[in-house]
C-alpha cells in the first residue's frame, strides 16, 4: 500500500502460494530474505524508487521468469536471487555499482546478462552456476580486466556495448585513453571514472607526462597556423605500487584529477608567454561559439587579433598572453576557459529545459577496424536525450548511439583540413561527419558530456 518505504526482512518469506506483487512507488529498500522461498512468485512490478536489493531478498523465487530492475537501484545484495531458475536475462541499471557475492548464483537457464560501465564490485562467485552466452559490458576491455578472478565468464562478451540489438566488438585489444578527446580551451577534458579501481587492480607506478607550450604552439582552433612558442615536457611518478596499495580508489581517484587539473591559458597568462603574432584569434570562434552579450550561437567570428559577433558587432581583442578584452568597456570572460565554462553550463540548462536537438546534413567518412578512411556521401545527423542517429542518403546506413556509450564525445576542428567534424561509432566501424553549415562542434560535445552525467545521475542538479 501507499506510504509503505521499505519491505522488511523476511516480511513474505516462504509464502508458497504468492504468484504477483505491485510495490507502491515509495518503497526504496528490498530487506534480507522478503521474498526467499516464494516458489510460485512469477511476477513482480519494483517500483524506480528502490535503491537497494539486500541480501537473499528473492533467493529460490523459482517462478520467477523476469525482473526489471529499478533504474535508481545501486546495490544487489550478496545472494539476493540466487537460485532463480527460471531468469533467463537479467540487465543491471546503469546506477549499480555493486553485484554482492552468489547474486545470481545457480541460476541455471540465465543467458544474457547486461553489465553497465559504472558497475565497481562484483562478488565472489555472482554468476557461478549459470549458462551465461552473452555478456554485454559497457566498458573496454582492459576496464573488464578491474573484476579479477571474479568477473563472470561467457561464451561472448561483447564490450563497449549495452544494447543487444546493437553493435558490438568481441574479441581483439581494447586500450584506454585517459583524457579521450584534444584539449579545445587549453584544460584538461572530461575524465571517465573508475581509474582508481582500474589502478589498484593493475598495482604498478603511475606516471604523467605534463607538457606545456605544446597547445600554445599549434592550437587547434588556429587552424593549423604553428607559433614559435618554447615546449617542454615534465615527467612526474605522481603513485608507487606501494602507495598505490595504501591509497584508498577515493584517494586514487583525487590524485589522478589533480594531476590532470591544468590551464595553458592560465599557464600563458601568469608566466607571461608571449604570443603575438597577426593570426593567434584565427578560428578562436571554434571554441567560443556563443556570444556572451546578445546570446547568438555560430554568428562569432575570429580573424587576426579580434573575436567579433555578427550578431549583435560586440568585438573582443585577444592580447599577447591569451586573454580577451573589449574597447571602453568591461568583458564578462576575458579568460578564454571562463567563457567556455559558461557555454557549458548553457548547454546544460537546455538539457534541462529539453531544448536541446542537433539536427544537420553531414558529409559521413566511415573508417573500418581502424583502416582506411573513405567518403561515403551525405546523410543526416540528429543528437538530442536518446543520443545520436546517424542516416545515410541513401538509407543503407542507420546508426543509433545511446547517450550513455562514451562519457565524451571525439569532435575536432578542421579535421585533415577537411572540416569540423564529430566522430560516433564503435570498435568496429567509426563514423567521421562533417556539418554541412555553421555547426559548433564544441557544442555538440558538451551536450554529450553533460546528456551522460545527467542519464547517469552523476550531476546531482538532474537527479530525481
Amino acid at each position: 500500500p501507499a506510504g509503505v518505504k521499505s519491505i522488511s526482512d523476511c516480511a513474505f518469506q516462504g509464502c508458497s502460494s504468492l504468484k504477483k506483487v505491485t510495490m507502491a512507488g515509495e518503497v526504496t529498500s528490498i530487506g534480507r530474505a522478503a521474498f526467499a522461498n516464494t516458489y510460485a512468485l512469477k511476477e513482480i512490478n519494483l517500483p524506480d524508487s528502490v535503491t537497494t536489493i539486500k541480501e537473499n531478498a528473492f533467493q529460490s523465487c523459482e517462478a520467477l521468469e523476469n525482473i526489471d530492475l529499478p533504474e535508481n537501484l545501486t546495490a544487489i545484495g550478496a545472494y539476493a536471487f540466487q537460485n532463480c531458475s527460471s531468469l533467463t536475462e537479467v540487465r543491471i541499471p546503469d546506477r549499480v555499482e555493486t553485484i554482492g557475492a552468489g547474486a545470481f548464483r545457480e541460476c541455471r537457464y540465465l543467458e544474457t546478462v547486461v553489465i553497465p560501465y559504472d558497475v565497481l564490485v562484483i562478488g565472489s562467485d555472482a554468476f557461478a552456476g549459470t549458462h551465461l552466452k552473452d555478456i554485454y559490458y559497457g566498458g573496454s576491455k582492459v576496464d573488464w580486466t578491474i573484476f579479477g578472478s571474479f568477473a563472470p565468464s561467457a561464451e561472448f562478451i561483447h564490450y563497449q556495448c549495452t544494447e543487444p540489438e546493437g553493435h558490438w566488438y568481441s574479441d581483439g585489444v581494447s586500450a584506454t585513453c585517459t583524457e579521450a578527446g584534444y584539449s579545445f580551451d587549453g584544460c584538461a577534458t572530461t575524465l571517465p571514472r573508475k581509474m582508481g579501481i582500474l589502478l589498484k587492480r593493475l598495482g604498478v607506478p603511475v606516471v604523467t607526462v605534463i607538457t606545456q607550450g605544446a597547445f600554445h604552439r599549434d592550437p587547434l582552433y588556429n587552424m593549423l597556423q604553428i607559433r614559435d612558442v618554447k615546449v617542454s615536457a615534465h615527467v612526474k611518478c605522481i603513485a608507487t605500487a606501494e602507495e598505490i596499495k595504501e591509497k584508498s580508489v577515493a584517494e586514487l581517484d583525487a590524485l589522478i584529477t589533480e594531476a590532470f587539473s591544468f590551464d595553458n591559458f592560465a599557464w600563458q597568462r601568469d608566466n607571461k608567454v608571449s604570443i603575438d603574432v597577426p593570426f593567434r584569434a584565427d578560428g578562436l570562434h571554434r571554441i567560443l561559439y556563443k556570444c556572451p552579450k546578445c546570446g547568438c550561437e555560430t554568428q562569432m567570428e575570429g580573424k587576426g587579433i579580434h573575436l567579433i559577433c555578427h550578431a549583435c558587432g560586440a568585438m573582443w581583442t585577444m592580447d599577447e598572453f591569451g586573454q580577451l578584452s573589449m574597447d571602453g568597456e568591461t568583458t564578462e570572460y576575458p579568460h578564454i576557459p571562463d567563457w567556455y565554462r559558461w557555454q557549458r553550463a548553457c548547454v546544460r540548462q537546455e538539457l534541462e529545459d529539453g531544448t536541446y536537438g542537433l539536427d544537420e546534413e553531414v558529409d559521413i567518412a566511415v573508417q573500418v577496424n581502424l583502416d582506411g578512411v573513405c567518403m561515403i556521401g551525405k546523410g543526416r545527423l540528429t543528437h538530442n536525450a536518446e543520443g545520436f542517429h546517424l542516416v545515410s542518403a541513401d538509407g543503407k546506413l542507420d546508426y543509433k548511439q545511446s547517450p550513455v556509450f562514451s562519457h565524451t564525445l571525439y569532435s575536432d576542428y578542421y579535421w585533415y583540413e577537411i572540416g569540423d567534424v564529430i566522430g560516433i561509432g564503435d570498435n568496429e566501424f567509426s563514423y567521421f561527419c562533417f556539418p554541412q553549415k555553421h555547426v559548433s562542434v564544441t557544442k555538440a560535445r558538451l551536450a554529450t558530456e553533460e546528456l551522460y552525467k545527467k542519464k547517469k545521475g552523476y550531476d546531482k542538479k538532474f537527479e530525481k
